[in-house]
C-alpha cells in the first residue's frame, strides 16, 4: 500500500511537470497541484490496496477502488479516462476472448489518437513529440494500473460462498 502511495505521488508530480512542460503559458495554482498529487496519490495507494486483495483473492469488494481514478478524468483528464477504461479492462481481463480485448485496445488507442490529430501542430521542433512521447507513458501507467481493478481473481482464489440462502457460511475465511 505505501509503494501504490510512493507511486501515486510520483505519478502526480510527473504529470505536474509534464503539463508545465507542454503549457505555452506555465502559470498553475496550488489548489490544482494538489488536486493532481494528492488524486494520484490516493489512486495510487487505494491501487495498492486492490493489488494486495487481488493477490489474496479476498472477495470482490476492492474492485470499488477503481472509483478513485474517477478525479483523475476530471478537468482536462477526461481526454484520458474512456482510454484508460477500456485499456485497462482490455489488459487486465486476460480469459476473456482475444477479440474482445483487441477491439476494446484499438478503441482506446483511436479515442486517443482523434484527440491528438486535431491538436498537434508541429513535430518540427520536438517538443511536442516529446510531450505525447511522455503523455503516453502516463496513460500507459494509468491503463496499467487500472487494468488491476479488470483483473480476474487469480486462479487459486478460494470459491465464492453460496450465497443462496441467508443461512449460508464460507470455509474459505
Amino acid at each position: 500500500m505505501l509503494v501504490g502511495a510512493l507511486f501515486g505521488l510520483l505519478w502526480g508530480v510527473g504529470m505536474r511537470a509534464w503539463m508545465r512542460f507542454i503549457s505555452t503559458s506555465p502559470e498553475f495554482t496550488w489548489g490544482g497541484t494538489l488536486f493532481i498529487v494528492g488524486a494520484t496519490t490516493i489512486a495510487g495507494t487505494l491501487t495498492g490496496l486492490a493489488y494486495w486483495r487481488w493477490q489474496k483473492a479476498r472477495g470482490q469488494l476492492w474492485r470499488l477502488f477503481g472509483l478513485a481514478f474517477l478525479p483523475l478524468g476530471a478537468g482536462a483528464g477526461s481526454v484520458m479516462l474512456p482510454s484508460f477504461v477500456l485499456g485497462g479492462i482490455a489488459w487486465g481481463r486476460r480469459r476473456w476472448p482475444v477479440w474482445i480485448r483487441l477491439v476494446l485496445g484499438l478503441i482506446a488507442v483511436a479515442l486517443q489518437v482523434a484527440f491528438f490529430v486535431g491538436g498537434i501542430n508541429d513535430f518540427a521542433t520536438g517538443r511536442e513529440a516529446v510531450g505525447v512521447a511522455l503523455y503516453a507513458g502516463f496513460l500507459a501507467v494509468e491503463t496499467w494500473a487500472f487494468s488491476i481493478m479488470a483483473r480476474p481473481l487469480p486462479q487459486n482464489a478460494a470459491p465464492a460462498p453460496d450465497t443462496r440462502s441467508p443461512l449460508a457460511v464460507s470455509d474459505h475465511g
